[in-house]
């Protein structure tokens, strides 16, 4: 968690969109478990496209290294184009 918060603070956000996250845990063969992560925000533009990042094994590979789900999308938030735009609420998730 550390880690996610200080990639958070370092990076400039631009949109602040209702994130959901869809985290699933994962039986492995020595009998101990992982989870696998989806992110995914609904787009403020006309067509509304939905957006999906995913990490799995996030316990044991964190956010660096092969897992780069979630920094993708703290980059898509981070895009030029978003600045200035409100996130309007859908309640329809």
């Amino acid at each position: 968690m550390d880690e996610i918060e200080e990639y958070i603070l370092k990076s400039k956000i631009h949109f602040n969109p209702v994130i959901i996250l869809d985290l699933k845990k994962k039986k492995l063969k020595s009998g101990d478990f992982d989870m696998n992560c989806v992110y995914s925000f609904e787009r403020q533009s006309s067509n509304k496209t939905e957006l999906i990042f995913r990490d799995n094994n996030i316990l044991a590979n964190g956010i660096n290294g092969r897992n780069i789900g979630f920094v993708l999308l703290i980059k898509e938030l981070s895009e030029i184009e978003y600045k200035g735009i409100e996130y309007k609420e859908n309640h329809d998730f």
